[in-house]
């Protein structure tokens, strides 16, 4: 049964967040957060990528998610926002 998480995405994260950094965007800020766990994270342009009990995930991000990015990397106004995530088997 594949596991559930939401994602929500801060204005501290917001304000945190590195452009262009793929540990330290604001997804990757909240996803690490998230899990409540020491987890690598990582994220690019349209995937969410960590490891979870051993085994490698990677999550095609939603579209809003990857809006999200696109505005961000680029220096537009961005706003908080969540979304949810399944994973395991």
């Amino acid at each position: 049964m594949k596991t559930k998480l939401e994602i929500n995405i801060t204005k501290e994260d917001i304000e945190g967040g590195i452009r262009r950094n793929h540990t330290t965007c604001p997804i990757a800020i909240a996803t690490k957060r998230a899990f409540k766990r020491k987890r690598i994270v990582s994220v690019d342009r349209f995937n969410l990528r960590f490891t979870a009990n051993r085994v490698k995930e990677v999550i095609v991000l939603p579209l809003k998610a990857k809006n999200f990015i696109s505005n961000f990397d680029n220096g537009c106004k961005v706003k908080p926002f969540k979304f949810v995530i399944s994973y395991g088997k």
